[in-house]
């Protein structure tokens, strides 16, 4: 039962995580298309 409680957690942080990096890089193209800039 832990096993299960601690991979559904390690899911959920994986999926934030990835949100928010989503969340980061989307924001950063956006700047660099504003500033024409690598």
């Amino acid at each position: 039962m832990e096993e299960i409680v601690v991979t559904l957690f390690w899911v959920i942080g994986i999926m934030y995580l990835l949100l928010e990096m989503r969340e980061t890089i989307q924001k950063d193209t956006i700047q660099g298309k504003d500033h024409t800039t690598l």
